[in-house]
């Protein structure tokens, strides 16, 4: 239960790009959650640990990175796949980053703005449903998502990356 609702609540993980694009989707962790519980019971980083994680390189003040990484608030631990933004920048270069940032969060905003104006039960509760049903229900509607997108031409990645076998 959180204090600001009157009903149990099921948390939401993911990963989406700007073309609101879904990438990583971890759907049921219940109970008292915040954002570190659920980063400790998401499978987002499994295949990192596990050194299968796809490679993304970039480059950032001429250091090669192998794989991408994930923006995040201030509550996050240190680990060098996740990024916080400055709190108060005080030159140009931190202030560009901070408002990057920023809109970057914001695409995923959008990516559950969508999900929710596209199939209403996200937005309302659903007290009859159990969680195994939720769970499919939820990783059904981000698939789709990305099957509309993908149909209308507008997925920037879309499902053609590199497959092994």
């Amino acid at each position: 239960m959180r204090g600001d609702h009157e009903h149990p609540t099921i948390m939401l993980e993911t990963a989406a790009s700007h073309d609101l694009w879904f990438w990583h989707a971890h759907f049921g962790p219940t109970g008292s959650n915040n954002d570190i519980n659920v980063l400790h019971q998401s499978p987002i980083f499994e295949d990192v640990y596990d050194g299968k994680a796809p490679e993304c390189p970039f480059q950032v003040n001429n250091v090669t990175y192998k794989h991408g990484y994930y923006l995040v608030d201030r509550i996050y631990p240190e680990w060098a796949t996740l990024i916080k933004a400055f709190t108060c920048p005080m030159d140009n270069k931190r202030k560009k980053f901070k408002s990057a940032q920023q809109l970057a969060r914001k695409d995923i905003e959008r990516a559950f703005g969508v999900l929710k104006q596209r199939w209403h039960i996200i937005h309302h509760p659903a007290h009859a449903c159990h969680l195994k049903k939720l769970r499919n229900i939820m990783y059904t509607y981000i698939i789709l998502q990305n099957m509309i997108l993908e149909d209308e031409g507008n997925a920037i990645c879309g499902s053609d990356y590199s497959r092994e076998g």
